[in-house]
């Protein structure tokens, strides 16, 4: 007899092939999220955050999906004995392929948990390099995550905190090193009451982490995520204003830490310097225009630059431009020759190599491990 885990499986997998109705992919998905303890036990698809139609309407348009449902496609419709291992796996690689948010998260000022056991079917390897629907904030609330910021790679500890602008590249997993990782995560629309509180520390473009210290001020950031979380995905407009207060709560809390760590802020000519390089990202700028747009002379903004955002102005460029040509090679069936042309470089060789100092590997490479089954 089949376990609950094989028939969730199965019952996905032949939702998408046109032989299983609604009823039985929510029935199968509220068990996968209650039992990832994402949601209460009485759960529904308005709790755990998700319209279903749209989730795998988009799943469907993944430019992985094909080939896994050709990959699958034996042990899912012969006489093969599924085991829960075999089921965990299929769920590991539909559910990864994911990588656009912003129609399955139309709910605004929301959070929600996630834990992440070794072996459990959602220990998967999540890659969001495209424009998410908002800000997020993930915090490490037991053992440890890993995160590719481009710039430098992350092991989380428990109370960890990092804040993800809508541009930036969010690559992260369990850590190697730890059997779990819970984190909570926040997804949030930012509005003149928050804009001033988040200028936050910076590990790399549009990416911010605050170290955990274990203080009385990082519990009272998790009480209020946990706070948003319980009120759940309503669209109805006062929810999502009072979900709306609740976040500008918790960005007062994190300010709060950044504050007791003694971080400091950034400079407003270098955030206008900022401004000016994503306003021309792919237009052949050069440090004496930056500098010109920010009120700064060449030196000054060199110095202040590299002291507040921990790289050179073009270095910074550079990073953004990575994340958008990741954002291409998974998306787009351009040849990469043509990607380099449109973040703006003109030798592809060039690019090659700076893709490769960033990522760890050639853009085709990247290419194929995310285009894989």
């Amino acid at each position: 007899m089949e376990t609950q885990l094989v028939e969730a499986a199965r019952n996905i997998y032949r939702y998408f092939n046109g032989q299983a109705d609604m009823t039985l992919v929510k029935k199968s998905l509220g068990y996968l999220f209650q039992e990832d303890d994402s949601v209460s036990s009485n759960a529904d698809e308005k709790e755990w955050g998700i319209d279903v139609d749209v989730f795998l309407s988009e799943l469907q348009k993944q430019p992985r999906f094909s080939a896994i449902m050709e990959g699958w496609h034996d042990p899912m419709t012969g006489s093969y004995d599924l085991k829960d291992k075999d089921a965990t796996e299929f769920l590991r690689q539909v559910f990864s392929i994911l990588e656009d948010d912003k129609l399955i998260f139309t709910h605004k000022n929301v959070a929600a948990h996630e834990h992440r056991y070794k072996g459990s079917w959602n220990d998967f390897h999540t890659c969001r390099p495209q424009t998410k629907s908002g800000w997020t904030l993930h915090i490490t609330r037991k053992g440890s995550g890993h995160y590719n910021c481009v710039r430098v790679s992350l092991d989380t500890q428990p109370g960890d905190i990092l804040l993800f602008s809508p541009s930036a590249y969010l690559e992260c997993k369990r850590s190697d090193s730890s059997e779990e990782w819970f984190y909570s995560w926040v997804l949030f629309q930012v509005d003149n009451r928050i804009i001033d509180l988040l200028d936050w520390p910076e590990v790399a473009s549009g990416i911010y982490y605050i170290k955990a210290k274990q203080e009385q001020r990082e519990e009272n950031v998790v009480k209020v995520v946990d706070r948003l979380a319980r009120l759940g995905w309503s669209n109805e407009l006062n929810e999502v204003r009072i979900r709306a207060t609740i976040v500008e709560h918790l960005m007062v809390r994190c300010n709060q830490l950044v504050e007791s760590r003694g971080y400091h802020r950034k400079d407003p000519r270098i955030q206008t310097a900022i401004n000016f390089i994503e306003d021309n990202l792919f237009t052949a700028i050069n440090i004496n225009k930056v500098a010109d747009a920010a009120c700064l002379s060449v030196s000054g903004l060199t110095q202040l630059f590299k002291k507040q955002c921990g790289v050179s102005v073009m270095q910074w460029r550079e990073e953004k431009r990575m994340t958008l040509a990741c954002n291409h090679l998974i998306h787009s069936h351009k040849r990469i020759v043509q990607i380099a042309e449109d973040v703006g470089y003109v030798n592809q060789m060039y690019f090659a190599r700076c893709f490769r100092r960033h990522m760890k590997m050639s853009p085709s490479d990247y290419r194929k491990k995310y285009l894989a089954g």
